[in-house]
């Protein structure tokens, strides 16, 4: 059987940095693709096509490890190879970066559940808001532990490569409306295999791709808030938690059977998530003159 001497070895390393160095964003991407769909294209095949059985804790314990294999691993390998180890020390220390303005604290734990309770108490003659000042403790109960689970599955195992990582350099080359649109359409990709699992699916091409345009539109709320907190990934991670705990508690608030308005019932709810987060991302490009708070010079 063939092994890798050092020389070899040796080579193999400076063609991975070679082409890193080259190409950062591109092997960033085909890291975080291949780590993560290395292991969620197995949990498809056995949920979603039931190939094989999985016991439920294995399935678990599979995910966890294949968020943390894609994006979170692939910003460290990439980073290591073109800036180095204090390259990773700089990165990794962006999470910890707390000192930010009040401010967008509160606009990364509370935008997206403020958007999402004002929206559908707009279209449910406000049945949701009712709902929440009827039961204020579910942001105790329900609310904040769907937040601090997912600071670490999934937030803290993406947001260290696509906030951390990927935005600054696709900004950087593209500006902050495209870097934008790049950004949620490969994020939105990324989570093909887990909705063929009972995370995400079941899948529909419906689905998918209303998926796929409400992750583009609500990346432009993210990038605003990250931007304007100084490129900290802290944030990053508060608002991508906050967000799925947001969505977990609207569900307690929408009453089963009430119709919604008549342009809107033959709609799913995945393409009025679509109007809604492009309503906000359209407001925010004209509010910000396209900017969405990004500063060439601030480092982020």
């Amino acid at each position: 059987m063939a092994t890798l001497t050092p020389r070899t070895q040796s080579a193999s390393s400076t063609t991975v940095r070679s082409w890193a160095l080259r190409h950062p964003l591109l092997a960033y991407f085909s890291i975080a693709f291949a780590g993560t769909w290395a292991l969620t294209i197995p949990l498809a095949l056995s949920t979603g096509f039931n190939l094989f059985p999985l016991p439920d804790l294995v399935f678990i314990l599979l995910f966890i490890i294949s968020i943390y294999l894609g994006p979170f691993l692939g910003a460290l390998i990439v980073t290591r190879a073109t800036e180095g180890k204090a390259g990773v020390r700089r990165l990794l220390i962006r999470i910890f970066q707390w000192r930010i303005g009040v401010w967008w604290y509160l606009a990364a734990i509370f935008s997206f559940l403020l958007i999402w309770l004002t929206s559908f108490s707009i279209l449910l003659s406000g049945a949701p808001l009712r709902g929440l000042i009827g039961n204020p403790l579910l942001l105790v109960t329900l609310f904040l532990p769907w937040l601090l689970q997912s600071i670490f599955i999934p937030s803290l195992g993406e947001e260290l490569g696509w906030r951390g990582f990927a935005l600054p350099r696709l900004q950087a080359q593209y500006g902050p409306i495209q870097a934008a649109i790049i950004l949620g359409a490969l994020q939105g990709i990324w989570h093909l295999p887990v909705l063929f699992t009972p995370i995400l699916g079941p899948f529909t091409p419906e689905k998918f791709l209303s998926f796929v345009l409400t992750a583009i539109n609500s990346v432009f709320i993210f990038n605003w808030v990250f931007n304007n907190a100084q490129g900290s990934v802290l944030i990053a991670i508060l608002m991508h938690a906050s967000s799925n705990a947001a969505s977990r508690l609207l569900e307690e608030f929408i009453p089963q059977g009430v119709a919604l308005p008549a342009p809107f019932q033959a709609l799913s709810m995945g393409w009025i998530n679509v109007i809604i987060f492009g309503l906000v991302a359209i407001l925010l490009v004209i509010l910000t003159r396209g900017r969405l708070g990004y500063r060439p010079d601030a480092g982020s």
